[in-house]
Order: structure tokens, then C-alpha cells, then sequence
């Protein structure tokens, strides 16, 4: 009681003196200068402070650097930027026992930053637990590419919040209410660190796009509840913490008053029991129970958007030892970097690749300070490559040098559609990477704690080294590295002796401006009727537009162009319309498809729409669901049938061959067929498909453990 009166008491004391600030007072703009603490002068341009405590109306601060805040309270009325416009990455560290209550005229933007509050003393994932929370009380809260940490709750009530790509880490709880606006779109939630932990929605509306949930904790839920309005699509849900590797005893959990705004799709799931998994019948999506997926730690790292000027320069290498171009060659490059030289060695060629060139900078060739190896591809079917190792010395001495950090840009990572190729840098642990694009030609992976990939899987060949093609890039980073490694090869799915050109580019890379769109949507729907879907958009502006392709897929990931459409010459009343019909005879044999568009310039680069996913009618008024899911000898088809029909089941393999089949009389209403005796199938993906009365009705994915 004591704490909860001194909080109010020293509200109503500074209550006046906030009105005055907020009715009469001018702008005032702060803007960092230097790393530092929030108090001193000389973190600040001109040595001026802005106020803490309490965040005025007429406050806008800019943080460009890490500041450290240090007053025991911090509310926010005025306007707070955390955004990276110094190619720094800039962070607001706030210390433990301090609430941000951000309010109704409180703006919060981070990009390309950090908000750190650790839930540990000294950060990790374990130790003495820290106190703190995030509160937004009706202001706007707007993140993007940025990671954020919170000791222990992060709670919208009332305000909108926005976050794009990144993780946000909690000690607690992840909670909306009271009619907030909360959007998740590509960011990794892991909550619950002290213990405990809800992910709770209720009477909020929220939005997810390619979310990843982790409830870390012993006794956390994932519990949506009241008049909630949801959508979206979420990646996966798990209840195992990735350090401890214990599943909780957590639940999923819909109430009946949810409200479904178009679809909710979840991919998989991980429970300690599929009991606990009582969603309502909300989720869409395959809904696999799966605890095998290992999409935690977050390895993620924030994109500098300055081109930093003290990279690395690799030209001209020198052969110290060994033979030219074969494993165990060692060479140097003198003045990589002022006082600094490097050697790089050849560690081994794998399945019969072959280095031709060890770094060509002839005409049309990338850069001339990048390391550019020339790679002949084994002539396998599968990965050839070749292994280098790269190691920083003092000039002129034999003397290791660690360097502060080290970027590494792999350019034109292209390929074909049997030859495809990627890259494998190894910096050691702590090892991240970033994409250049938010349209990628590649997928990033970590292959461990010290190793990313960044490999073509489009199969888009690209002119000679494409420095500007930022769909074919990647950044490796770390820091104090003295050393580190780089695979480059191909994957191929026929054999081959092409020889592929490779570039690293040994500096920070400029992250080119995307919010200039090509092409600005007004609308994209998609409206079915009997199997068949009619996609409709309309573009309120167009810039060297060429034409979009219309994509499809069954699992929300991997799409396949299905049709083309060329850009409209005139527009009426200031729009262009269009529209495609999708009536392949596919769809009759799918419950829930996804569509995209892939707008293309005229210069052949490219963005892709939002993702819109349709679930399509059934016939015969059946609606199938099929228990267990994995399965491993029975299983249980549960279907609602509208009138009397024959029915036939059958589980076909992922080469369309049927391997069971049964076929049964059923009535109007609620039906329940066992299928026994399947402890013979082998582990794998099957269809169960139902006829009625000779037609197809429905279909589900089953897994066969």
C-alpha cells in the first residue's frame, strides 16, 4: 500500500505541472550525439537535456545512440525515437523496477534498434529476476526490425500497436485488452522467463502474419477470451523452453466469444499432451502437433543503413605456400584495413569442385576489393564446394588481431532451376545474419551457434556479380573476430561442371529504401464459389508496373505461379482493376488455399502482396476432421453430413498411391468412422480423403509416426 500511495501521490503532485506542459508548451526536439547516460549533457546535441520522469507533450527525442536511463520512473506523453539514422544500432536501456506507461498522446517508434530491460540481472536467460513492465495506455507504439526485452510484462490496453520483424522477450506476460489494436507480423515472442507466463487476448483485436510464440515458462497459456477480434496466420505456438528442453503443462485456449475476422491459420503447435489443445475450432491451417521444430533462440540482427567506410579490402592476394588453387594454398592480402593484413587459406574442395580463379576482378565483376573466388561445381547431383578460412594479423607481424566487428556481404547468391548456390560463413558463436531485401531469392538458416547459410532458392540466374540485386544478399556479422570461414558451392539436381563466381563484400552494406513501393494496393480479395476462386485487386497507383503474376500454395509457404496478369494502361477514376479466376481442378481436392500476387517492374525486379487465405466450399455440406494428428495405428474420422449418403475413405501417400480404403453407409448428422490397423503404414505425410456418394468432399493432412 505504501508503494501504490507514494506512485499516486506523486501523479496528482505532478499533474499541474504535466497540463501546463501539455497546453502551453513548444516543441522541443533532443537528439543524441554519443553513446551515454540519459542525465549527461554530453550525450546530447548542444549538451541539452531532455526532461525524464515524466515525458512532456511537446518532447520529441531522438535516440541515435545507447543511452542508459537512470530516473526510477518513466511516463511518456511526448514522442520517443529509437531509430538508426548514424549506421549505429541505437538501444534504450532501462534498468530494472521501472514501468513505461506510454499515454494516450505518448509516441513510441523504434527501427533498426533495441529497447532492453533485462529479465535477468546482467541479461540471459537465467539468474535473479528483474521487475518492470511495458504499458501502453492509449498511445501508438510502431516497431520495426528491432528487438525488444521487457523484465517481465508487455501489455496493450487501449493504444495501437504495430511490430514488424523482430523478437520481443518477456519475464511475464504478453497481454492486450480493453479494445487495444496489436499486430504481429514476422516477429518471434518468447515469454515467461521467471517462472510463469501468459500470451492473453481479451476483448482486443489482433492481427498475426508469419508469428512465432515460445511461453517458455512452467505455467504459461495461450489463452484468448471476451470479445476478441483475430486473424491472421501464426508459424507455430510451443510450450518448450529451448534451453531447458522441458515442455510445460500449458494450454491453448479459445473461448466460444472469439470473433474470427476471415481466417486464423496456425502451422504446428508443441503442448505436453494434445488435451491441452482446445482452440474452439478457431484455427485453420494444418495444426500439427509438433515439438520437433527448432525455430528458438530468435537469431536475429539489426540492419545498419549506413555504408561504413572502415571495411575490409581484399585485392591482389599473394601465393605464401602450397599450390595455386588446391587445398592447403595459403595467401596474403597486405593493408586490408589500415595496420591490418590477412591470409586466406584453401581448408579442402568437397565432392569434386574445383577453384579456377582464387579472385577475379575483371570487367563487370562485383567489386575490386571483394573476395571473389571462381568455383567449378563438382558434376554430382547434391552439394560441391569449396572451404576457406580467413585470418587477421597486425601489418607486418605474425601477430593475431581480433577486429571489433566484421560484416561480411554475400553478393548474387543466384542459381538456376537444377543449379542453385549459397554460402556458409562461420564467425563463430553468435554468429547472425540479416537479409538485404524483404522480397529474398534466399532463405537464411542457421546451420549451428557459429554458422549461417544463405542459400538461392528461386533459381533466378543473375548477370555476372549483380551489386545491385538485393534479392540475392546476405550480411553475416559478429564481433572480436581474429578469424573466421567461408563454404561456397552449389546444390545441384543434376550433375555439373559450371563454373559460378562468388563475391563477399568485406563492409556494411546501404539497406536500400523500401517504403517507395512500385505499386500501391487499394484492395485484394478473393471470393470462392464452388471450388473455384476469383481473385479481384485494385492498385491506386503504379509505377513502371509490368505485370503481376498470381501465386498459390497449401501451406502458406511455398507458393507457385499459376497465372499472369499485365498492368492496365489507363485507370479509371484514378484505379486500375483487376481480376483472375483460379478453376484448376486442384482446388476440388484442397480445403485451404493461400494467394499472393508478385508485382514485377519493368526492370524485372519485384514485391509481393499481402497473403490471402481462402478456405474453400466442401460438397455435399461435409465438414471432416480427423483425430489423432500424428497418428499411429487408429484413427477417427469425425464428419457432419447433411443428408444420408455413401461414403468412401481413403489414405493416400505423397505419390498419390491409395493405400487404404473403406467404405460405409452414413446418416444425416454427426458421424464417427474408426479406421484400425495402420501400425503397418510407415512413418510419413498422408492424405485422408472422403467421398460422397462418388463425390469428393473433404480432405486433411495426417503424420504418421
Amino acid at each position: 500500500m505504501k508503494t501504490n500511495f507514494k506512485n499516486l501521490l506523486r501523479k496528482v503532485m505532478l499533474l499541474p505541472i504535466l497540463l501546463v506542459l501539455i497546453t502551453t508548451g513548444k516543441s522541443q526536439t533532443y537528439t543524441t550525439i554519443a553513446n551515454g547516460s540519459w542525465d549527461n549533457p554530453t550525450t546530447w546535441q548542444s549538451g541539452v537535456m531532455p526532461s525524464s520522469g515524466i515525458i512532456p507533450v511537446t518532447a520529441v527525442i531522438n535516440i541515435n545512440h545507447t543511452v542508459s536511463y537512470s530516473n526510477s520512473y518513466l511516463e511518456n506523453y511526448g514522442v520517443i525515437k529509437i531509430v538508426n539514422t548514424t549506421g549505429l544500432n541505437p538501444q534504450l536501456l532501462v534498468p530494472a523496477n521501472v514501468t513505461f506507461n506510454n499515454y494516450v498522446t505518448g509516441r513510441l517508434f523504434i527501427k533498426d534498434g533495441l529497447y532492453t530491460q533485462h529479465r535477468f540481472a546482467g541479461g540471459g536467460n537465467a539468474g535473479a529476476a528483474q521487475s518492470g513492465n511495458f504499458i501502453n495506455l492509449g498511445g501508438r507504439v510502431n516497431i520495426v526490425n528491432s528487438i525488444v526485452e521487457v523484465a517481465q510484462d508487455w501489455e496493450n490496453k487501449l493504444g495501437i500497436c504495430s511490430f514488424t520483424n523482430g523478437s520481443l522477450t518477456t519475464g511475464q506476460n504478453y497481454i492486450t485488452s480493453a479494445t487495444a489494436i496489436d499486430s504481429l507480423m514476422g516477429v518471434s515472442l518468447s515469454l515467461g522467463w521467471h517462472g510463469s507466463g501468459d500470451f492473453k487476448a481479451t476483448n482486443s483485436g489482433n492481427y498475426f502474419q508469419n508469428t512465432r510464440i515460445q511461453l517458455a515458462g512452467t505455467s504459461g497459456n495461450f489463452i484468448v477470451n471476451g470479445l476478441t477480434n483475430i486473424s491472421g496466420d501464426i508459424d507455430y505456438i510451443t510450450f518448450k523452453n529451448h534451453v531447458t528442453n522441458v515442455t510445460s503443462n500449458g494450454r491453448i485456449e479459445f473461448t466460444n466469444s472469439v470473433n474470427v475476422l476471415g481466417s486464423l491459420n496456425l502451422d504446428a503447435y508443441c503442448t505436453v499432451s494434445a488435451s491441452n489443445y482446445d482452440p474452439k475450432g478457431k484455427f485453420s491451417g494444418p495444426q500439427l502437433l509438433n515439438c520437433s521444430l527448432n525455430y528458438f533462440p530468435v537469431n536475429y540482427t539489426i540492419a545498419s543503413t549506413a555504408l561504413l567506410t572502415n571495411g575490409l579490402q581484399f585485392s591482389n592476394p599473394v601465393l605464401l605456400s602450397g599450390t595455386a588453387l588446391q587445398p592447403g594454398a595459403v595467401y596474403s592480402f597486405q593493408a586490408i584495413a589500415p595496420g591490418v593484413d590477412a591470409t586466406l587459406t584453401i581448408d579442402s574442395l568437397v565432392n569434386g569442385a574445383e577453384i579456377t580463379n582464387i579472385d577475379d576482378n575483371g570487367a563487370s565483376m562485383g567489386y575490386s576489393n571483394s573476395f571473389q573466388p571462381v568455383i567449378k561445381s563438382g558434376n554430382i547431383i547434391g552439394r560441391s564446394y569449396a572451404v576457406f578460412t580467413f585470418k587477421f594479423y597486425q601489418a607486418n607481424t605474425s601477430s593475431p588481431l581480433p577486429l571489433n566487428i566484421v560484416k561480411a556481404s554475400a553478393l548474387d547468391i543466384d542459381g538456376g532451376s537444377t543449379l542453385k548456390e549459397y554460402a556458409d560463413i562461420k564467425m563463430g558463436p553468435g554468429t547472425s545474419a540479416i537479409y538485404m531485401s524483404n522480397t529474398s531469392d534466399l532463405a537464411i538458416t542457421s546451420i549451428n551457434a557459429e554458422t549461417v547459410r544463405g542459400e538461392n532458392i528461386l533459381g533466378i540466374e543473375r548477370t555476372n556479380i549483380d551489386t545491385a540485386s538485393y534479392s540475392n544478399m546476405i550480411i553475416a556479422t559478429n564481433q572480436n573476430i581474429s578469424s573466421f570461414s567461408v563454404s561456397y558451392g552449389t546444390i545441384t539436381s543434376a550433375p555439373s561442371t559450371a563454373a559460378r563466381q562468388f563475391s563477399l563484400y568485406m563492409k556494411g552494406f546501404t539497406i536500400p529504401n523500401q517504403a517507395i513501393l512500385p505499386v500501391k494496393y487499394s484492395s485484394f480479395n478473393v471470393v470462392t464459389n464452388n471450388n473455384v476462386s476469383t481473385l479481384k485487386w485494385v492498385t491506386e497507383t503504379e509505377i513502371n508496373n509490368s505485370h503481376f503474376e498470381i501465386e498459390r500454395s497449401v501451406d502458406g509457404k511455398n507458393f507457385s505461379k499459376i497465372g499472369q496478369t499485365a498492368a492496365v494502361i489507363s485507370a479509371i477514376g484514378g484505379s486500375r482493376l483487376y481480376e483472375y479466376v483460379d478453376n484448376d481442378k486442384f482446388l476440388v481436392n484442397t480445403n485451404v488455399v493461400y494467394y499472393r500476387l508478385k508485382q514485377v517492374d519493368l526492370d524485372g525486379r519485384y514485391t509481393y502482396s499481402n497473403v490471402v487465405v481462402v478456405r474453400l466450399n466442401t460438397l455435399n455440406g461435409i465438414k471432416m476432421q480427423v483425430l489423432p494428428n500424428p497418428f499411429v495405428e487408429t484413427l477417427s474420422i469425425q464428419f457432419e453430413s447433411k443428408v444420408n449418403v455413401t461414403a468412401q475413405l481413403q489414405i493416400v501417400n505423397t505419390q498419390g498411391q491409395v493405400v487404404m480404403l473403406q467404405n460405409s453407409s452414413v446418416n444425416k448428422g454427426a458421424n464417427i468412422i474408426q479406421i484400425m490397423g495402420l501400425s503397418k503404414l510407415a512413418p510419413g505425410v498422408y492424405m485422408v480423403r472422403l467421398y460422397a456418394n462418388g463425390t469428393f468432399a473433404a480432405t486433411q493432412k495426417i503424420i504418421k509416426n
